[in-house]
């Protein structure tokens, strides 16, 4: 049945013009996915398969710790300095976290190890090392905190663990660039995925990968570099074949609120009640040219319920997460925005609409409830298919990692 065929001819052209645009942003998205699939398969692995370098560094305690004292060993990284007023106490919070809830061993590097002595690291951290408990087998998680000769420690970083690290000449507490990534590694000092300590969902799926439930390795990193800046020497980085920049402005940071892990389930449930909502829709529309009335009141009073559901959950969402970046790069972004621009203006309508719609319906002004349900229909559907798209894009994209 032509849905186009019930509607006047301004809304046909609407419609059609929907339709076209829904298409032709399917066509272009289907081949950015393509393009970005078949750069993934040609990135070369940014890892060493055969594992990190050796080291010899030493712990807060003054004992000698090397690669071979942790192999055996899963274990995650992190990169701190103590005079740090940057995100350092957010990424020592989040590794404390970790081992709380996991029992992982940790590695703290200073990457100011000429101010961080062992002294200085070990009264630094009694605030943080958590009261571990012991694994199944007896033994209570270690959490080795390093330091030693600089030039190992950022020839380390730079060529074993692919992260930035610079000195410059910032004031004190911003005078080290370094990465607030932890990075896990296995058994074998091998390097399985970098997590964003300051991304709540970042840690989450850390935190399941260390449980057992996920899958390890499930993230690919990208080799960090910057658009705009001038350069930042690295030690390690020319052998790593790595261009670090230092961007000319800080890059704006994801606003965060700390979140439940549940809270970071709502996107999926958000999508799914998107999908739900175009199936209800449609079904209502077929039920009414049948002329079912009342399979079509229930079907749209449902869709109305699971619509303000939606509210719901996506305000909870974006109490605590107050915005999500798109990850994509080329063709992909204009496409994205533009669903995401025409999502939220029409979106913006739909509960005035639906209001609208459905109160001429309930008092039975079928007349006028007809006129204002031309106009509310196709947009409802649109908003309702392009949430479901924007969610795969934004959540699922394949670089989204």
């Amino acid at each position: 049945m032509n849905i186009a065929s019930f509607l006047p001819v301004p809304w046909k052209a609407f419609c059609r013009a929907v339709l076209a645009l829904t298409l032709t942003l399917c066509v272009l998205l289907s081949t950015a996915m393509a393009q970005d699939a078949s750069a993934k398969v040609a990135r070369p692995s940014l890892w060493d398969p055969a594992g990190i370098q050796d080291f010899s560094l030493t712990d807060r305690t003054g004992e000698t710790v090397t690669k071979q004292t942790l192999l055996g060993k899963e274990w995650v990284a992190g990169f701190i300095f103590t005079r740090c007023k940057g995100p350092c106490p957010t990424v020592v919070g989040q590794m404390k976290l970790l081992q709380e809830q996991t029992g992982v061993t940790l590695v703290t590097f200073s990457v100011q190890p000429e101010v961080d002595t062992p002294e200085v690291l070990k009264n630094f951290s009694t605030t943080y090392v958590p009261a571990a408990k012991p694994d199944a087998e007896g033994k209570v998680p270690h959490w080795y905190w390093l330091t030693g000769d600089r030039a190992q420690i950022y020839g380390l970083i730079g060529k074993s663990f692919r992260m930035p690290v610079a000195a410059t000449n910032g004031p004190a507490g911003f005078d080290v660039i370094h990465s607030n990534n932890l990075v896990h590694v296995d058994e074998e000092g091998r390097v399985l995925g970098k997590y964003n300590a300051i991304e709540p969902s970042e840690m989450a799926l850390l935190r399941r990968i260390l449980q057992g439930k996920a899958p390890r390795g499930k993230m690919e990193a990208s080799i960090p570099t910057a658009p705009e800046g001038e350069a930042v020497e690295v030690e390690g980085a020319a052998a790593a074949g790595l261009t670090i920049t230092r961007p000319a402005d800080e890059p704006e940071e994801e606003e965060v609120r700390t979140a439940p892990e549940w809270v970071l389930s709502l996107p999926a449930l958000n999508a799914s009640l998107n999908g739900l909502a175009t199936i209800l829709l449609l079904s209502g529309y077929v039920m009414i040219k049948k002329g079912q009335v009342k399979a079509h009141k229930a079907l749209m009073l449902s869709n109305f319920a699971v619509s303000i559901i939606f509210l719901g959950s996506y305000l909870t969402y974006h109490f605590f997460v107050l915005s999500k970046k798109f990850p994509g790069t080329g063709l992909i972004r204009p496409i994205y925005f533009t669903i995401l621009i025409t999502h939220i203006i029409l979106a913006a309508t739909v509960p005035v609409l639906a209001s609208i719609t459905i109160y001429r319906a309930l008092r039975g002004d079928w007349a006028r409830h007809r006129s204002i349900a031309r106009i509310t229909f196709p947009i409802w559907v649109y908003v309702s298919i392009t949430g479901v798209i924007i969610y795969f894009m934004l959540y699922q994209w394949p670089v989204a990692a």
